[in-house]
């Protein structure tokens, strides 16, 4: 028997599997970014190296030189959100690359300054050039690449960062040993050009291709609107407080140890390049370390992803304390170099979160939404740590930020109580984004609630609530006061905008839509007990329900005449003000109103609630009529009976929860259920 002889050379690993872990994925997209992120951080890097010349150049103190960094984080704050809301909708890669254009001109017009004047506006360029980071470049590696490999992804874009940091540092400080400090900047900014031409070679991902929303259309949702939506999640409502923290300590540090380490140990260019060196290739590492913990976390824990990020966070505060305390430059380079690699594990976990919990229609707003808050904090830090400096010196204001670092750590770290929550949410909708219908499984709803969540300064009244209407569908809303009933209703109509889950009418997304954008696409809410105006007219009412069409006079006039068609009672009223009709026609009016509307799905909340028996029944005959019209309705109710009689199914709600979903006549066969009605006591099933 021939024994098979061992290969001489094990076999070559592909430099897909080598940087991202797995075969058959295209590294050009990472490398190009990293590319973009390694020159954004090397003109930061030399900023900080070369503050103590330009300090001295232009007569300025400790404060005012942190201050220009401030400022360019300012204008990036400023830019981050529309550019975020942008990259929802135009090409990121065009962004990518104007952005990467924009940081070059301003790295060598830096250099160029003859005045403080155009030297401080050529910094502020720069923090616009670096803008396009976190929001533009982190959205498109989410789409390029899929879930599980997100963190080393993240993680391999971010070693930019430490390469920018330590060479620019090494760059700017010997160029400017050897020439000045003009010359260095020159010198990084000029390959900013050819990454920016490699980076216009790419193309842009379908936004949620791994998620399975690369053929999903839908409307573009209003930055007000998903500001509004994102900031109720909680997990990114803390990250971003978090961020405010962080960039008021982090940023400011870049500058705030060079200026360190020259005034208190007297250190040259050269000694401060090696130093920033030294804690680049810490941050290299902590990075990478934080990429390996990210992805083996990410299949199994979204809470103890952010639980490493925080912890990382104030682990490193400590080290600058440490930094600041010490009283030889090796124990204070060391101990900066340690915080350095503390820092950089947190990114990998951290980013991963954020793209987890963001839906991925709106997940650049939602990044852009904490670059904001770290630009923003980053003005505020600068103000307050170099007055600080100013006035009490270095290591006062060294200790500050670690304090302030330390805060931020915290924070993140109290997000992953509702991680998870916020993860599983955001994957409700997109199951019900992605889901395509086969013939067997009948057209798409009408109307989805997935997992809504909603309070009232603070008290919760929604806790997951689900429902699911068809095309022509007569759907009854059960439950005791207090149930939610009417609340799911305002959801829908736009009126209330829930904390979690989504709302889907004929499967877009329309949560977070104004209620006037919800009217116009058909959805029409008729409120219980307040639908008219009482000092107005019936006519008058009925008119003022135009409003979506009030050009078309004759469409107008057609539709009041169709509804009153359904109340003769309304017509022989119809110049007498609202006040004078009784409850029912009241109720009359207020359906008569949605109708005008001419809506495709009509929300009629408390219809027969307080009405005597004939007027409820004359609404039944009403409702009948709508129904063999093929109108979708949701109809709240609190009589089972009536329901049997209005719906073909039901839903029954019991404080903020769905307890039944099913045909009325079956919930009359449930008395655990149909007792709360009249008693108040559900049992939970």
């Amino acid at each position: 028997m021939t024994a098979t002889p061992l290969p001489l050379t094990a076999p070559r690993r592909s430099l897909s599997r080598r940087l991202l872990g797995e075969e058959g994925h295209p590294v050009l997209p990472v490398v190009s970014l990293f590319l973009i992120v390694f020159l954004a951080y090397a003109d930061l890097s030399a900023s900080g190296v070369l503050a103590p010349d330009i300090r001295d150049t232009f007569h300025l103190n400790d404060g005012q030189i942190l201050l220009i960094g401030g400022g360019a984080g300012f204008l990036a704050t400023c830019a981050a959100l529309p550019l975020g809301y942008a990259g929802d909708r135009i090409s990121r890669i065009d962004i990518v690359v104007v952005l990467a254009l924009v940081l070059g001109l301003a790295t060598v017009g830096s250099a160029l300054a003859p005045a403080i004047v155009l030297f401080v506006i050529a910094r502020l360029f720069t923090g616009v050039g670096e803008v396009s980071n976190l929001p533009i470049q982190q959205s498109l590696l989410a789409d390029w690449y899929p879930q599980r490999m997100r963190p080393r992804a993240f993680a391999m874009h971010r070693i930019g960062q430490p390469a920018g940091l330590v060479l620019g540092a090494l760059i700017a400080g010997g160029v400017a040993q050897v020439s000045n400090w003009r010359v260095a900047f020159v010198v990084v900014g000029m390959p900013s050009f050819a990454f920016a031409y490699v980076a216009g070679m790419l193309r842009d991902p379908a936004r949620g291709a791994h998620e399975g929303l690369a053929h999903v259309r839908g409307q573009p949702v209003r930055l007000s609107a998903a500001m509004r939506r994102l900031w109720l999640n909680r997990t990114l409502r803390r990250v971003w407080i978090a961020s405010f923290i962080i960039g008021g300590a982090y940023i400011p540090l870049l500058t705030l140890f060079p200026l360190f380490y020259k005034d208190v140990y007297g250190m040259g260019d050269f000694q401060r390049g090696v130093a920033a060196t030294l804690s680049g290739i810490a941050l290299l590492l902590g990075l990478l370390a934080g990429g390996v913990l990210g992805q083996r976390l990410s299949g199994r824990t979204v809470r103890g992803q952010l639980y490493y990020a925080g912890a990382s966070i104030t682990t490193a505060s400590l080290a600058v304390v440490a930094a600041a305390i010490a009283h030889t430059a090796a124990m204070s380079v060391t101990a900066a170099v340690v915080s350095s690699f503390l820092g950089g594990i947190y990114y990998a976990p951290f980013t991963q979160v954020l793209a987890l919990v963001s839906p991925p229609r709106i997940r650049s707003t939602g990044l852009a939404g904490a670059e904001f808050a770290l630009g923003l904090g980053t003005l505020v830090g600068t103000a307050l740590i170099g007055s600080i400096a100013t006035a009490h010196g270095d290591r006062t204001a060294l200790a500050t930020a670690g304090a302030l670092l330390a805060f931020g750590g915290l924070i993140i770290g109290s997000a992953m109580t509702s991680a998870f929550e916020d993860a599983v949410a955001a994957a409700r909708e997109l199951a019900v984004q992605t889901r395509r219908r086969s013939p067997e499984e009948g057209a798409t709803p009408a109307l989805e609630v997935v997992g809504i969540e909603f309070a009232y300064e603070g008290n919760q009244v929604l806790f997951g609530a689900s429902l699911e209407v068809q095309p022509g569908e007569t759907v009854g809303l059960l439950g005791t006061n207090g149930a939610g009933k009417s609340t799911v209703l305002k959801v829908v109509a736009g009126i209330l905008q829930p904390h979690r889950g989504g709302v889907f009418h004929a499967g877009v997304d329309i949560t977070g839509m104004p209620p006037e954008e919800v009217a116009r696409r058909g959805i029409v809410l008729m409120p219980g007990g307040r639908a008219v105006f009482a000092n107005l007219s019936v006519r008058e009412n009925l008119r003022l329900a135009t409003w979506l069409y009030r050009r078309e006079r004759e469409a107008s006039h057609a539709a009041i005449d169709e509804a009153l068609e359904l109340f003769p009672k309304l017509q022989a009223r119809i110049d007498q003000p609202a006040a004078l009709l009784s409850g029912g026609e009241r109720q009359m009016l207020g359906v008569a109103q949605a109708l005008v509307c001419r809506p495709q799905l009509l929300l009629l909340d408390e219809l027969t609630l307080g009405l005597s028996p004939r007027i409820v029944e004359e609404l039944i005959g009403v409702v009948a009529d709508l129904r063999k019209r093929g109108l979708t309705l949701v109809v709240v109710e609190q009589s089972v009976n009536i329901a049997a009689l209005l719906c073909e199914r039901a839903y029954f709600m019991e404080k903020g929860r769905v307890r039944f979903s099913g045909a009325p006549q079956d919930l009359l066969r449930r008395p655990d259920l149909v007792r709360s009605v009249f008693l108040g006591a559900v049992t939970a099933t």
